[in-house]
């Protein structure tokens, strides 16, 4: 390569101005970009609930700037866009899905390096989960009985049979199969379209 820069008189300094503009002009806009990744990450197969978060995160990222290059996208519009999210659970999850497409974008050549992989990701507290004691159990099984009885059926799953919140949310009927008519012993199958991803 420094070969032909000198045999075309040119310095690393001129070939290097000419590659960013090259590619800033082939820089599609951020709406088309936003529209081709998601398109990639549907051929990957990944889970409905996952591409419906995911889409969702950026949309909201580039909703101010669909008619913006790519490249234009800089590390202060990412640190704005995710101060939007005071709990750090959201804040990484949306970090991740930036980075996701800068780095899709970085791949395709769009812009020369991904903004969001130089911002701190934060160290999650994680917390042991509460057990509730079997008095605990019986006073909130009481509560329901007393003052929502539809709340039982969700509560009864939630403590016996270990579902999360999520997963009793995307519950379905045809998920319950019963043993008998009376509809008191059965098996509940958590499939991967409702299991937390």
């Amino acid at each position: 390569i420094t070969h032909e820069m000198k045999a075309l008189g040119l310095s690393l300094r001129q070939v290097w101005t000419r590659y960013r503009e090259t590619l800033l002009t082939e820089c599609p806009s951020v709406e088309i970009a936003l529209d081709t990744f998601l398109r990639n990450q549907q051929k990957r197969k990944l889970r409905p609930k996952y591409l419906a978060e995911q889409e969702r995160v950026l949309y909201r990222f580039c909703e101010s700037r669909w008619e913006s290059k790519v490249s234009d996208v800089r590390q202060p519009d990412i640190e704005a866009f995710l101060e939007r999210f005071p709990n750090p659970h959201t804040f990484k999850t949306a970090l991740a899905q930036g980075r996701g497409f800068l780095e899709f974008c970085r791949r395709q050549e769009w812009v020369i390096k991904n903004n969001a992989a130089f911002i701190q990701t934060p160290i999650l507290d994680r917390k042991t989960p509460k057990i509730l004691s079997i008095a605990e159990v019986s006073r909130l099984l009481s509560a329901a009985e007393q003052h929502d009885v539809e709340l039982l059926p969700i509560l009864c799953l939630s403590v016996f049979c270990g579902i999360r919140p999520e997963e009793l949310l995307r519950l379905r009927s045809e998920d319950i199969m019963w043993r008998d008519r009376t509809e008191t012993c059965g098996t509940v199958t958590i499939g991967t379209d409702i299991a937390k991803t």
